[in-house]
């Protein structure tokens, strides 16, 4: 589905696998730079997340992770799972 919107539909598409993002977010707020991967998200046309329920992550993550899900979605952005391998 992200070739094609690649490919077909000319969209911006970004792909995560969840854990990865999940940490990326932590070490941002760690870090006091809360929300710039999010903004970049933001300008995203697909987000693709994988591999979700594979790892588990800490309730800080899943929060931040929440977040990103919950901007996404009044944005208008799309995401989804992909729990292939």
């Amino acid at each position: 589905m992200g070739i094609e919107a690649v490919q077909r539909r000319d969209k911006r598409v970004r792909y995560f696998a969840t854990v990865e993002l999940t940490n990326v977010l932590e070490l941002e707020k760690n870090a006091g730079k809360q929300c710039q991967i999010a903004h970049k998200l933001m300008r995203v046309d697909l987000l693709i997340l994988g591999e979700l329920g594979y790892l588990p992550f800490s309730q800080t993550g899943d929060a931040l992770l929440d977040r990103v899900a919950h901007h996404c979605k009044n944005n208008k952005k799309e995401s989804f799972k992909d729990d292939r391998r």
